[in-house]
């Protein structure tokens, strides 16, 4: 019966602020800091089982909240989850109705090109929960021109694809490539149950578009040059998924960039079936 909103404050700080199902204001869940319960750069919120999630990148951490008057109750740090020898914690983390946690982990060892991404369930002590962990791409990285005599960094191409992903609220997993409308879905064990395909095509891809678009990337002969090393093309169209979410009563929302300028949404919402139910 609230409603909780991730947004700025007047000095352009990061905020979470409840407010009463009537639309007045209820209170600031925790504040901009250091300390318990507070945070910095939000990676994520969520509200499950509960209580109140908020996923600190500054701090490194899991913010844990009761959702009755949303009192501080805990914190997890990152590290505690990085037990895995061959793997790293990615900073990615869904909170599971169960107690558990989904955790996205990458092998720190990938090298340019196709990468990938390992979602595991572990405890809040770091132990690994009986469920089968859930491999898929996570997007295409090339390597930098880099000077260094140390490792050369990676960047990602976002036009070449990613995955995104939400739990609902039975801990059924939903997996999405960005490059095409493929819903894949994974039961709370993570066995793979189903796929659901609409033959839904991207906007054509201009890479000189893309740049002016994203100023902070290698350049267009950088990318091409790295692309033809790997045998790898400039993709056609441009991604078509931008979000996936899962509502409280199981249906599936898709989100598709939509207008001449891509300037707004569309959204697809699906049964747990794939049946189409509204745009």
């Amino acid at each position: 019966g609230s409603l909780i909103i991730w947004g700025l404050d007047s000095n352009r700080g990061e905020g979470v602020y409840v407010y009463n199902a009537d639309g007045s204001y209820r209170t600031q869940l925790g504040r901009k800091g250091r300390g318990p319960g507070e945070y910095g750069l939000i990676l994520g919120l969520y509200a499950k089982a509960g209580r109140v999630f908020i996923s600190d990148f500054t701090g490194m951490r899991l913010n844990e909240y009761s959702a009755n008057d949303y009192s501080f109750d805990r914190t997890i740090k990152f590290e505690q989850w990085n037990t895995d020898g061959e793997l790293i914690f990615s900073n990615y983390v869904i909170p599971r109705n169960d107690g558990n946690y989904l955790l996205a982990f990458s092998d720190e060892t990938q090298k340019p090109g196709q990468l990938e991404v390992i979602f595991k369930v572990m405890d809040s002590e770091g132990n690994s929960v009986s469920v089968k962990p859930v491999a898929t791409p996570s997007g295409f990285a090339i390597g930098t021109d880099s000077k260094s005599q140390g490792p050369k960094p990676s960047l990602p191409l976002n036009f070449m694809g990613s995955t995104v992903t939400d739990l609902s609220n039975e801990d059924v997993f939903y997996v999405v490539s960005t490059n095409e409308f493929l819903v894949k879905k994974y039961d709370a064990d993570g066995v793979y149950q189903a796929a659901f395909y609409y033959p839904v095509e991207g906007q054509p891809f201009d890479l000189e578009k893309y740049l002016k678009e994203k100023p902070f990337t290698p350049n267009a002969r950088q990318i091409r040059s790295a692309l033809n090393d790997m045998n790898e093309e400039l993709p056609k169209s441009s991604p078509i998924i931008k979000q996936v979410l899962a509502d409280d009563e199981n249906r599936i929302w898709v989100s598709i960039p939509a207008g001449a300028e891509r300037e707004s949404n569309e959204w697809w919402v699906l049964r747990e079936s794939g049946e189409l139910v509204a745009k």
